[in-house]
């Protein structure tokens, strides 16, 4: 059985100073990681091109 690989559903915007995340799926668990994690490992779609969460939606 292959591993899925995560995938990268959007950025979140941290206070300042922090670290922005991206939150990745794998199809089964969902949780973010930091942006850099992200791009080191080179998920897809690329970082540049996923939407920021929408925190007035909350």
């Amino acid at each position: 059985m292959t591993p899925v690989r995560p995938t990268g559903q959007y950025r979140i915007k941290n206070p300042d100073g922090m670290e922005d995340d991206v939150q990745v799926t794998d199809g089964g668990i969902d949780m973010p990681i930091p942006e850099s994690l992200y791009r080191n490992r080179g998920y897809q779609p690329n970082c540049d091109t996923l939407p920021w969460r929408d925190d007035s939606k909350k």
